[in-house]
């Protein structure tokens, strides 16, 4: 498992994260829901660097947040995060690439090229994996 967590972080970085953040995110996946320092702990990344991430992740959209019940360190609520699922950032870096491959299409066709969605010159389609499960299991 480990060598497929290296890859995800290495495709993660091709895709516009830093490593820091894709050691995030590929922590999050797999533990559902965690602390800013549950993250650093368990990425061995430093705390400063993981808050800084963190914050970086959640205006990108990546992950989520929400008030930890309870009061923790200095007498504040932390943070739990977790990870938007990996279908939910697939979609919303093909939509990112979508644009900006019709942009560049732009180039050859300049006067013929209308950037308004649906109308993209270039498209990609996502297949999820749930749906073609639950096609296997309705038996289709």
């Amino acid at each position: 498992m480990k060598n497929l967590e290296e890859t995800v972080v290495q495709i993660l970085k091709e895709l516009k994260m830093t490593e820091t953040q894709a050691k995030i995110y590929v922590y999050l996946c797999r533990a559902g829901e965690a602390t800013a320092e549950q993250i650093a702990e368990g990425t061995k990344i430093y705390p400063t660097a993981v808050r800084e991430a963190l914050v970086e992740m959640y205006n990108m959209g990546v992950i989520k947040r929400k008030k930890k019940g309870g009061i923790g360190l200095l007498g504040r609520r932390p943070y739990i995060y977790s990870a938007v699922p990996p279908l939910e950032l697939v979609k919303k870096l093909a939509s990112e690439l979508q644009q900006k491959l019709s942009k560049l299409l732009m180039l050859q066709f300049p006067k013929k090229m209308e950037l308004k969605p649906p109308l993209l010159p270039v498209k990609i389609t996502i297949e999820s994996m749930e749906k073609e499960s639950q096609e296997e299991k309705e038996g289709k």
